[in-house]
């Protein structure tokens, strides 16, 4: 995955140590660090309050930039970006598919873009359904929600259905006749009704199905046969003989990239590896935590889908065990519980 002893060719090399050894070891502590701080400022009122307002800023800069991205390449002024896209590494900003802008905002590719819009997605979804912020977190929800499946990423296209199964499952969960309800009743009830005319308006109209249809096929029905597609599979395979040949040890942290964060775990560091990953997840947004329905409930419930979403993103075509800063921002958001050292919360009217 790194710099190695042999010649970067761009085809697989005999395992040994590589750069990426160092530099995702440093990501993951990078990560931890980033989990404590989290952890220890959202343990107040004012840090959880403070950390909850900078996810919802973060997903209205995602959508801003996207827009940005589109606009600039629309009229031609792409260079009001090149501030913010002077990496060494390939920034795949020109790219089209079908005549289709290949949306990648503030990111270097379309599927960074998709991957990281799914938590955006996930985070102001949910706290829509919990109505905290509605007038912010709604328009959000639905602008990022467009913005995946515009994006020509495989990844949001597959991933997204998925996260919408989520965040319905939330909805039921939270729907009744008690405060804070009504959204989520209005969507576990409208849903169903609004999915099964969309399907029929789709298969009624020959212009609306083709075109969907032959959307579908080229990043998702066709994608196995692409060069994409071949490299890709290729990676998983050598990942899962990386897992079996070193007898489920795994060949080290940064060695082997894959297609799927499942194999990513299992080729670099093994089943130690996914197992204390998964002590961790159920740790950190696994539990459920103080009062259902109180303020603080609600946005560890987003913090949570969040994250999930961005796993379910990283399930699909996650190449690193490092999952991101963002992921741990949502893990640690889900994982506190203010209301515990501070009673009160604003708003929240329960003790």
């Amino acid at each position: 995955m790194g710099t190695s002893e042999y010649p970067a060719t761009g085809g697989t090399v005999p395992l040994g140590p590589v750069s990426s050894n160092l530099t995702q070891a440093i990501y993951l502590v990078a990560d931890l660090i980033c989990f404590v701080i989290i952890v220890s400022a959202a343990s107040t009122r004012r840090g959880f309050a403070a950390i909850t307002t900078g996810l919802v800023a973060y997903a209205f800069a995602n959508v801003l930039f996207a827009l940005l991205d589109i606009a600039t390449d629309a009229t031609g002024t792409q260079a009001i970006m090149q501030f913010m896209r002077n990496a060494q590494y390939a920034l795949h900003d020109s790219e089209t598919i079908a005549g289709m802008k290949r949306i990648i905002g503030s990111w270097p590719e379309a599927s960074s873009f998709a991957g990281a819009t799914l938590g955006a997605f996930g985070f102001t979804a949910t706290m829509w359904l919990c109505g905290r912020v509605p007038h912010w977190t709604g328009p959000l929800a639905l602008a990022s929600l467009v913005l995946i499946f515009l994006s020509t990423s495989s990844t949001g296209l597959v991933a997204a259905p998925l996260c919408l199964v989520l965040l319905y499952l939330t909805a039921l969960a939270r729907s009744g006749v008690g405060g804070g309800s009504l959204r989520s009743s209005a969507v576990a009830f409208i849903a169903p009704q609004i999915l099964a005319v969309a399907i029929l308006v789709v298969l009624l109209n020959d212009d609306i199905y083709r075109t969907l249809y032959d959307y579908v096929d080229l990043l998702i029905l066709s994608k196995s046969g692409t060069a994409s597609g071949v490299e890709r599979a290729s990676w998983n395979a050598y990942g899962l003989q990386n897992f079996v040949d070193s007898w489920g040890l795994g060949v080290g942290l940064g060695t082997a990239r894959t297609s799927s964060f499942p194999l990513a775990l299992l080729s670099n560091v093994g089943i130690p590896g996914a197992v204390f990953f998964a002590l961790f997840a159920f740790g950190a947004i696994g539990r459920r935590r103080g009062t259902d329905r109180s303020v603080p409930s609600d946005i560890r419930l987003s913090a949570r889908n969040g994250s999930l979403c961005l796993l379910v993103g990283a399930l699909v075509s996650g190449a690193l065990v490092d999952l991101g800063l963002l992921f741990f921002v949502f893990a640690g958001l889900a994982s506190v519980e203010p209301e515990r050292h501070e009673p009160m919360l604003a708003g929240d009217g329960r003790r």
